[in-house]
């Protein structure tokens, strides 16, 4: 969230919390929160009355917290980008050193997973002082309820209420709910153990309540900011400026008297638990937690520079760390084995680069497009149009057109991945909605422009007559297109998807026809088959030889609260393409 969303969120969360307690002092006071001071339940637990006070109490302590809470946050990801840039660099410098194999590409998804992981702001969050607090808080209100419940149930009926056995389930539904709700608080109650304990940082804990620097930061950047008046008298302007700061400095005090209050109320949980331990001689089991021996657990020191953390002076338990890089190895592990079997056996079979640019070797006709755009050739575009010719061969057997559609299919995943990447320009994203469009129609209809495939009006299913069907059908799409000059009507898109994939089909054809001459009557069908599939596999292996710079770059993106989505879309993709990364750096690129 940005600062407005905050704002929007705690402005909301206080609207709800105000209302609950305004409507619990309301029952108070007018008695529906009833005293049974004689009954004995009241002497085995709190009178009901005081029982609602003290979750009054804690409703306003949790929000007085999740109202501190954000101005941290805002800071806190000022300093996580910083130190994120310094990491990226190093990760980035240690890649560029040598050429880029899967393995130093495992190496660098995995360095910015942890950088990713451990600079979320969620995850920055969640191991802050007043998350911890919430959760005690969070814990204790449940371990009342609990209590009141146990003695409530029995003992239903003394109420006399009107809902008589459906009070029974309203009970029981709520109490379910709030169970559930305690999981997540509960466990945020020992996220410290994410981070390195040990008898020197317990003992600074305990001794030293220092406010760190970025939970006071924006109030006081508001207190020492200007406020735009438009009083013309100078002394409203000063007893407006005194006020403000009089005020946010009474802000500024109250925030880390929360931030104090925040680190001692999860000592009350670590000392309980700490007595129960020694109680029970685990001081063995104790001595492995609190105390780590370095013999036992050593720094990973490879992963270490790219912990990101707002304290320096605090370290990332090393359980922790070697999660997160688990992690990582996981995900890139569970993509291997979706790799794209269909497509690397096709670029195994066809291998090398010459097919990359031949099929616009003559170029006897241009087009010009509908527009004053500038339309560019991309990698997707030309595949589709291929393989329109190649499934439209009326003579190959169905297997393996549905072999090579599935082909195909797999490649322009990757392809897509490549453009969005490295050309995201308005040229390139208008092209590759031309290039869909058109695969939907080759793909599940076996169909190019409206026109089925193979063409069943085609009485000769020669080679060259099919091929001379494609060039000629390709011309009178444009040139109609062209003639009706519709720039600006409703029909425009189309007009434009029909002209752009007309035009490459008629350059494509022509490719075809001039390369063979005369000789195109002597091909089979199968030969021509085998010629595009060729040509498919080379634009396929040529664009793909960009797939670790892609995967590079997915690691990479500016946006803090995208890092993480990014980093694993680079994951999945490197798992799925190691065999084809492995494959294409054998092969020897064309000058």
């Amino acid at each position: 969230m940005d600062s407005k969303e905050l704002l929007t969120n705690v402005v909301a969360l206080g609207v709800l919390v105000i209302t609950l307690v305004v409507n619990v002092c309301i029952q108070i006071g007018t008695g529906v929160v009833q005293n049974y001071e004689d009954d004995y339940f009241a002497i085995l637990t709190f009178n009901t009355w005081k029982i609602a006070i003290v979750y009054v109490a804690m409703l306003l302590a949790l929000l007085m917290i999740y109202t501190c809470s954000p101005l941290m946050i805002i800071k806190s990801k000022q300093i996580l980008e910083s130190k994120y840039k310094v990491c990226h660099e190093r990760a980035l410098k240690d890649l560029e050193l040598q050429q880029p194999t899967v393995e130093k590409l495992k190496q660098y998804v995995s360095n910015h997973w942890i950088m990713a992981g451990t600079g979320s702001p969620q995850f920055i969050a969640v191991c802050s002082a007043t998350t911890t607090a919430s959760g005690v808080i969070c814990l204790l209100s449940t371990d009342i309820h609990v209590n009141t419940m146990i003695y409530t149930i029995p003992r239903i009926n003394y109420y006399g209420s009107d809902y008589k056995w459906s009070v029974v389930l309203i009970l029981i539904t709520q109490f379910t709910g709030v169970i559930l709700g305690t999981i997540a608080p509960l466990c945020r109650c020992f996220t410290s153990l994410t981070f390195k304990v040990s008898i020197k940082w317990f003992w600074n804990h305990v001794s030293v309540f220092k406010v760190e620097s970025y939970y006071t930061h924006k109030l006081s950047v508001w207190k020492h900011s200007s406020i735009p008046l438009k009083f013309s008298s100078r002394r409203c302007k000063i007893v407006i400026q005194n006020l403000k700061v009089l005020i946010l400095g009474f802000c500024i005090g109250v925030q880390k008297a929360i931030v104090v209050a925040c680190k001692m109320i999860p000592l009350i949980p670590l000392l309980f638990v700490i007595g129960i331990l020694c109680c029970r001689r685990c001081r063995k089991w104790l001595n492995n937690v609190l105390v780590e021996r370095p013999a036992q657990l050593q720094h990973n020191k490879d992963l270490d520079p790219y912990v990101l953390q707002l304290q320096d002076d605090i370290e990332l338990a090393e359980r922790t760390l070697k999660s997160i890089s688990k992690s990582a190895n996981h995900a890139i592990q569970k993509a291997e084995k979706n790799k794209p079997k269909n497509l690397i056996e096709l670029l195994e079979e066809y291998s090398g680069f010459e097919g990359v640019g031949k099929y616009e070797m003559y170029q006897v006709i241009q087009v010009p497009p509908l527009t004053e755009e500038k339309y560019v050739d991309s990698w997707s575009l030309p595949v589709v149009t291929l393989t329109a010719v190649a499934i439209s061969l009326p003579n190959i057997q169905k297997d393996i057109v549905d072999s090579l559609l599935k082909s195909v299919s797999e490649g322009l995943t990757y392809v897509t991945h490549v453009m969005e990447t490295l050309n995201a320009t308005d040229e390139y994203v208008s092209i590759q909605k031309v290039a869909r469009t058109l695969w939907l129609e080759v793909e599940v209809y076996h169909k190019w422009l409206g026109y089925k495939l193979p063409n069943p009006d085609l009485r000769v299913n020669a080679t060259k007559e099919i091929v001379q069907w494609f060039s000629d059908t390709a011309k009178n799409i444009v040139t109609k297109a062209e003639s009706k000059n519709i720039k600006g009507s409703d029909d425009h898109d189309k007009a434009l998807y029909m002209s752009v994939s007309a035009n490459l089909m008629y350059r494509i054809t022509q490719t075809i026809l001039f390369s063979y001459h005369a000789d195109i009557d002597q091909i089979s069908q199968e030969e021509l088959f085998v010629q595009l599939s060729s040509m498919i596999s080379h634009i396929l292996a040529a664009c793909l030889t960009n797939l670790p710079r892609v995967i590079t770059m997915k690691c990479h993106t500016s946006a803090i609260d995208k890092k993480e989505d990014s980093v694993h879309t680079a994951a999945r993709l490197l798992g799925e393409t190691m065999d084809i990364i492995d494959s294409l750096q054998d092969r020897v690129l064309p000058s």
